[in-house]
């Protein structure tokens, strides 16, 4: 029973951030335009192509690769995949982490260009997962 109760506690919590990620790419569709260096640039929605970020932003020659992440409070914690820093660390000022904050009162952002040599510290945290598959021949 026990078992149980973590593994939906889990599941809730992954619920959760996927709905507040999802949430925070619409924003950032809705909104970038409003950021003076966004403004005159085209939006490609690359959120479905693995690429480590999440949209595309282009002007003639000119480009930013987005990573978007949302937090439903003021502050927390945001987390890169091994991708998105492997992406971050080769595009430099190119890419940038855009956060969208307090989605429970007013939603409002921050941003980051090159991300991993900002103020932001990032911290490597490593996890063996063991995964379960059950099989059957048809």
């Amino acid at each position: 029973m026990v078992e149980k109760n973590e593994r939906k506690d889990k599941s809730e919590s992954v619920a959760k951030r996927l709905i507040t990620g999802k949430a925070a790419e619409e924003y950032f569709k809705i909104n970038y335009t409003s950021v003076n260096v966004f403004s005159e640039f085209d939006l490609k929605d690359t959120t479905n192509m693995a690429c480590g970020f999440d949209f595309k932003l282009s002007k003639e020659s000119n480009f930013y690769c987005i990573e978007v992440k949302g937090l439903s409070s003021n502050s927390g914690n945001v987390a890169l995949t091994e991708k998105e820093f492997f992406i971050a660390n080769e595009l430099k000022d190119k890419y940038c982490l855009f956060v969208v904050v307090n989605f429970v009162e007013k939603p409002t952002h921050q941003f980051f260009f090159d991300p991993l040599n900002s103020r932001l510290n990032f911290k490597k945290i490593e996890r063996q997962l063991t995964q379960i598959n059950y099989s059957t021949s048809i």
